[in-house]
């Protein structure tokens, strides 16, 4: 997985044109930290009409509930406007995650990769602050051993995989933008 991630990440910097140092932004998503995940985007804008946005999260024990989560999604944005980190956009993006997630009496321990489609729009707030809704929905491919709390016999491959689409990237992001 690690090996595909990378071939994505190289295959995404060489593809760009030239790149606007001047206009990179950092974000976070907050209907994410609401939900006790943390997470830190940087988009940098790579042309007239396009960016490239890049988000880490992660969590462990949030609200105290037996779960810990971590991903990565890079993303390739359009912007209808014309101008970048400005109006609507439509992204093609990756997603990997790796998760350990205890849901009553059922745990679930594995991975997730897939590919989502998002939709979005960023209003301009200041020159240095702008707000982004976004939302979408991406074909994920997961496996992970499910097995019951309580249960001795403890399942070292995975017994459940699968595709399943799911909505992400659902959220509210503030943004700083570097100039």
């Amino acid at each position: 997985m690690k090996r595909h991630l990378s071939l994505l990440l190289l295959s995404l910097f060489f593809s760009c044109g030239t790149a606007y140092a001047q206009l990179l932004a950092f974000k976070t998503d907050a209907l994410m930290d609401v939900m006790a995940t943390p997470n830190l985007n940087i988009e940098l804008v790579t042309g007239g009409k396009t960016s490239i946005n890049a988000s880490v999260f992660g969590n462990h024990k949030p609200w105290n509930q037996e779960m810990k989560m971590i991903g990565f999604m890079p993303e390739i944005r359009y912007w209808f406007n014309g101008r970048p980190l400005t109006r609507e956009f439509v992204g093609l993006s990756a997603v990997a995650a790796n998760y350990d997630i205890t849901w009553g009496k059922e745990r679930y321990d594995g991975d997730a990769v897939g590919l989502g489609l998002t939709f979005g729009y960023a209003f301009y707030l200041s020159r240095h602050f702008s707000l982004e809704c976004h939302a979408g929905t991406a074909l994920m491919h997961y496996r992970h051993t499910h097995s019951y709390v309580g249960d001795i016999t403890r399942l070292n491959e995975y017994n459940a995989r699968g595709y399943t689409f799911i909505p992400y990237k659902v959220g509210i992001s503030f943004i700083y933008i570097l100039k």
